[in-house]
């Protein structure tokens, strides 16, 4: 198991500030320790939002604009459910989803660019969140575990980190 000086040490070390360790702890170990399923539980979200947030930084307010140029085929300046059902098979959602998709992004009528922006960014981090957890495999997850647990006894101490 990791207490949460262990995790104080080990969050640095995957690109996460130390001040996070007390909600790491709360979420992922009920606040006290880490077991091994709850640190590959952390290790997961980490690797996800990490994957998300770079996806998210390459996607630029110009990418953006094309793409939404790319869908408003009818260029009226907005997207309507029509064009949203062409465009996001394109981008990896089943067609099925328009109308959920336009009653949450777009009350239900039309995107305009913002309304888009805002839905291509959620599916990134949507299909980034799926990747990450798809390729975090338990073998994965024992390794990280264990590239840490030097000593092989199970647990991370100070001296491990």
């Amino acid at each position: 198991s990791i207490d949460a000086r262990e995790l104080a040490a080990a969050l640095p070390q995957m690109g996460i500030p130390g001040h996070h360790v007390q909600a790491a702890m709360t979420k992922y170990g009920q606040g006290k320790q880490l077991d091994r399923a709850e640190f590959a539980h952390l290790t997961r979200d980490l690797i996800a939002a990490q994957q998300t947030e770079a996806a998210l930084a390459a996607m630029t307010a110009e990418a953006c604009r094309t793409a939404f140029d790319r869908f408003d085929t009818d260029r009226s300046g907005s997207i309507d459910a029509r064009e949203l059902a062409a465009a996001l098979p394109q981008m990896g959602i089943p067609g099925h989803h328009v109308q959920a998709a336009m009653t949450k992004y777009g009350q239900g009528k039309q995107l305009d660019r913002a309304e888009f922006a805002h839905l291509t960014r959620d599916l990134i981090a949507a299909q980034q969140t799926e990747a990450a957890l798809a390729a975090m495999t338990a073998e994965a997850c024992r390794t990280a575990f264990d590239r840490f647990d030097t000593d092989r006894s199970g647990s991370i101490d100070a001296r491990e980190l």
